[in-house]
This record gives C-alpha cells, structure tokens and sequence, in this order.
C-alpha cells in the first residue's frame, strides 16, 4: 500500500539467508573482490568464506613474510598456487642468491607463521615459476631449478594433500635428493594426484607406487621434454596409476611400443595421453596427440587427433607389433584429422586398412585442411573412416568449422531434387553482409592499443579489386582529400593493410594505430561517398583486432554461420555432393590474395 511503511531487510540479514550455491554465484559475479570486501565487515566475512582457490605471486625483492597474508582469512580455501618470481642475479651482483636459492626462499616464505588448521584444509597445491626465460636456451637446470629438498618439507606443512602440481624445473643434480623427496611425499597418506616437469624427475618415484593414481608429465611453460626408455621402469613401479598424461613430449616409435607393452600390465583399467611434439633430436618421432584406453591390459580404444600422414608408421611400427592390442579394437576415434594436399599411396594407406579391420567401430569426428583444400584426400579419408561429422578451414586465427553430422545423408528421392548450395562467392557476399549488419546493429569504439577494423564496399571498391596495387594509393588519396593531417613526413596513408575480397566488391582494412587514423578514413569516405551515385562506396566500422595482420579473422565467425546454414538448408544432399561443395568453398576462402600491407610486416618475416 502506498504510503505504508515497509520493512528493510538488512544486506547482512538477506546475505544470511542465501543458500551456499546462491552465495557462491554473487561472488563469481561481483568481480573485484578486493574492493567489494572492504564495503563492510559482514560483506568481507561473506566473501572470504566463499574463496575455495588462491593464488600467491612471490617475487624476490618486493614480497617477504610479514606480507603474507594468513590463510586463517579464508575458512574454505583448498587450493593454493604459489607463483614463484625470481630476479635473475647480474655477474656483477650476487646479493638476490642463485635462482636456486630465491626459488628455495620464495617457496617457503608464504608457508612459515600459518596456522596449522589453515595449512590442513590445503587439498591442492601448484608451485609455478613465472619467468619466460624458463624456455629460453642456457638454463642450467643443476644451477637454475627447485631444489628437491624443498619438495621435501611439504608434507610437514599440508599434509592433507592430495594434488600437487610441480610446474617448475627441478634439480636433478643429484640422484638421491630426488629419492629422498619421492620418500618424503610418500608420507602424505591422501596424495593421488601428482605433476613433474619431465622424465628426469622420475627417479624415486616407485615411492608412491601404492597410492600415486594420477600422474602427468609437462614441461613448465610447454618446454618440450623427451620421452625416453630410462623412464619405462620407474613408470612401471607405480601399481595403482590409472592415468598417465605426458604432455609436450616426444618419443620414438620403439619407446611408445616398450610402454604400451609395459604400463598397462596388472591393471584393471589405465588410461595414457600422450600429446606428441616433434624434437630435432629425435629422427623418427612421433606427433600429435594419443589416447589409449586399456581394459586388463589389453588396449579397448584409440584416439588420436593430427596429420593423417603420421599415423601409418605408428601403426606399423607401434600399434600392430604391440602385445596389447588384440584382434579386435572397441572403438578408433580421430577426433581432428590433419589432411594434406595429396592422399596416401596405397602402400602408405595399408597398415592404416589393416588396423580398421580390427576395429568395432570408427569414429571420424572433423577433418582439418592443411593448406588449399583439394577433393582427393577427403575422398579417400571418407572411404577408409567413413562420414566427417565435422569439417574445418584453419588461417583464420581460429577455424572456420561446420557440422556436417546432420547434413550428409542418402541422396533425396527422385522426386525431392535438392535444392543447389551457394556458390563460394556468394557465400562471402552474404558473409560480408552479417558482419555488416553486426556493426550497424552495435555501436562500438576501438579500444586503445587495438587495430580498428574497417569494411569498404560498393561497386567502387569491386572495381578497384581488379587493379590491387592501386588500392593502397586510392586509402592515401582518400583521406588526402578528406584533409586528414598528414603523419610525420608527410603520410597521409591511414590504413596499415587490406584485404580484398573479391567477388563480393568489398575489402577489409586495418587501420593504422595512429590517433584518428580509423576516424580520419571514416569521414574521408563519407564524404567521397556522397558525391558518387547509391551503392558505389560504403564505409564502416566493424570491430578492432589486438594484432595488426589476418584481416579476414573478423569474417570467420559470420563464414561459419552463412556455411552451415547453407548446408543446413540443403536436406538430403549426398555425401559426395556436400563434400565436394564443402570443398570447393573452404579452397575458395584459403586462396583469397595475400594481404597488401603499407610498410613490410616484419612479425610475419620473422
């Protein structure tokens, strides 16, 4: 009732009525806890008591422990990341200690003075390295590495863990400071769940043999690691591994087959990931990613996602000779398929024949093109692993990816004539429409340190298209005329590249990052635009890219719309048929012209 008085339920009475979930989602949504905590001394109690995961950063020089915070302050806390940032010492200077030391230091000074309550909630525990030269040529990993003692306190400090995430070189100086850290981790009665940086790490772990569940092998900031078969019997001691990740690493064809032959033995069930990358030290490598599930030893299923050209040595070499795999396969899943230009020769294509006729069941999920699509390779991937539920055009930054699970199906009745499927060039028309009507529809303004990202169209702009090197001349002219102030030395090119897009008289150009360049083109354009007759030149902004190259990046979301719905649109259509439209259009997209550029493109030379 107007007027009456109504009762105000306090933020503290109403944030005591939330259930956990609801009180879980305000938090997520509120954004900048820091400040939101210190509203009030109910809200700060409210948030601290919903932060299940913390993240430390302790650099040397700046962080000591007075300035830790105590962990007393989150109630619920669980999981804890100890980001470790070492000053790299110059020759001249040696009062920050070895990187060894810092790390050493920084490791332990957020854990001294916290209360062993706080410290006995930890579950989860990931101790980083934050420093990019960690991947860089000339670290000494007997000098520049955690030393493995200081693993060894841990469990003195978290005994409840669980998960602990070594992402951090480690010093592999000496051997029995390494077994005496796997000793010292054993104690921890719940630990299932372990990460270390690559196989010279392994010594002394048949430790954990009877509780160790889960183990992943990867490099700190994806430094690739090889697999070796030194590493085979300390991986063969852990009895109770269920899951094994090697990831970055490469290994030869007889290392893998040692492991398939070994690891799996005595085990109920044992899955192993093994994401391949190629080493120059290693002739005969092995790439892309694996997935071997394994049921009393013997493999049930096989995943793998890369080029197509690679699996016909690993099947020869590893997957045929290998003990663990039996007459018959469950399930071959190639989730992502690299094709080639060319299709394997059929000695190439037999060991691949040979494996699919163990097989269950195949499982094709997308075909990948590398380079310009052609029909060939397709056509013999569809006949050896049946239909692609999905197919994809990389270069983009990103990938232009349609499904075609729904769409490839028996050929309509006679009667039903399908209806045709655009053709590539109308498809970059209509393409080039949304993301016009995507602009128009939302205002927007480049952010700072961005390249904004215009579109030119009209039957102007598809005549220039035939002439490219005037198109660049005609940007400076244009904002010339439109008296733009000219850049240091007279410049008055505003636009940094362009790319055309033809058969839909239309371009794409990326502005200089100059103030008003994107500004200065805008209002040029406009104004040449009103003395030409409707439908002549078109101007406008579409966005903003973080890199200065890949023009048609901003399209790829509106291709993959206008494709699927044309495929979509099209029932019935046979396999062949999509497939060949399917491809004739991702060709079409990957040989549009290179990119014209006002000044060479150094990254891209480099």
């Amino acid at each position: 009732m107007a007027g009456a008085e109504q009762e105000v339920m306090s933020l503290e009475t109403l944030l005591r009525q939330l259930s956990m979930e609801s009180a879980d989602r305000l938090v997520d949504s509120l954004g900048g806890l820091g400040k939101v905590r210190l509203t009030c001394r109910f809200l700060r109690s409210f948030v601290d008591n919903s932060v299940r995961t913390l993240k430390l950063t302790l650099r040397t020089g700046v962080a000591n422990p007075a300035e830790v915070p105590n962990l007393e302050r989150w109630p619920r806390l669980t999981s804890l990341e100890l980001v470790l940032d070492p000053e790299w010492p110059e020759e001249e200077d040696d009062e920050v200690g070895t990187i060894s030391d810092q790390l050493q230091n920084l490791l332990l000074m957020p854990l001294t003075g916290q209360p062993l309550a706080a410290r006995q909630r930890i579950t989860s525990l990931a101790i980083r390295w934050e420093d990019d030269h960690i991947i860089l040529d000339g670290l000494d990993v007997t000098q520049d590495a955690l030393p493995p003692l200081a693993i060894s306190t841990l469990p003195l400090w978290f005994p409840s863990l669980r998960d602990l995430n070594l992402d951090v070189p480690l010093s592999t100086a000496a051997p029995l400071h390494m077994r005496y850290m796997y000793d010292a981790l054993a104690t921890l009665p719940y630990l299932e769940s372990l990460r270390v940086p690559d196989c010279s790490a392994l010594d002394g772990i048949g430790a954990l043999r009877n509780s160790l569940k889960r183990l992943r092998l990867r490099g700190p900031y994806v430094a690739p690691f090889e697999l070796t078969k030194e590493a085979i019997p300390h991986l063969s001691q852990l009895s109770e591994l269920k899951d094994l990740k090697l990831q970055m690493g490469s290994c030869t064809t007889l290392v893998l087959l040692e492991l398939l032959n070994t690891l799996p033995v005595g085990k109920p069930a044992f899955e192993l990931r093994l994401e391949c990358t190629c080493l120059p030290s290693i002739e005969e490598d092995l790439h892309g990613t694996w997935d071997f599930s394994f049921r009393s030893g013997a493999i049930h299923s096989i995943g793998y996602a890369g080029g197509i050209e690679r699996l016909p040595t690993a099947i020869s070499s590893v997957l045929l000779p290998c003990g663990a795999l039996g007459q018959r396969l469950e399930l071959l899943t190639l989730s992502h398929l690299w094709l080639r230009a060319e299709p394997l020769t059929p000695e190439r294509a037999e060991p691949l024949q040979a494996l699919i006729k163990r097989c269950g069941r195949v499982e094709l999920d997308e075909i990948i093109f590398s380079g310009i699509p052609t029909l060939a390779p397709v056509a013999q991937a569809v006949q050896l692993l049946g239909a692609p539920k999905g197919l994809a055009l990389p270069g983009f930054e990103g990938r232009i990816e349609i499904s075609t699970a729904a769409a490839f199906k028996a050929p309509a009745p006679a009667a039903e004539v399908p209806a045709a499927l655009l053709e590539p060039a109308d498809l970059l028309r209509r393409a080039v429409d949304s993301l016009a009507a995507a602009a128009a529809a939302v205002s927007q303004a480049p952010g700072d340190d961005t390249t904004p990202m215009l579109l030119a169209r009209g039957s102007l702009v598809g005549a220039l298209a035939f002439t490219p090197g005037a198109i660049l001349p005609w940007l400076a002219e244009l904002a010339r005329a439109g008296s733009a102030p000219a850049a240091e030395g007279g410049d008055t090119q505003r636009a940094a590249f362009v790319q055309v897009l033809p058969g839909a008289s239309a371009m794409l150009i990326g502005c200089k990052r100059e103030p008003g360049a994107a500004a200065a083109l805008l209002s040029a354009a406009a104004a040449a635009a009103q003395q030409q007759p409707p439908g002549m030149l078109e101007v406008m902004l579409v966005g903003a890219k973080w890199s200065e190259r890949n023009a048609a990046s901003v399209l790829r979301s509106h291709l993959q719309r206008v494709m699927q719905e044309a495929l979509d649109a099209v029932p019935g259509i046979s396999l062949a048929a999509g497939l060949e439209w399917a491809v004739e259009a991702f060709s079409f997209l990957a040989q549009l012209p290179k990119e014209l550029r006002s000044e060479p493109d150094e990254e891209a030379e480099h």
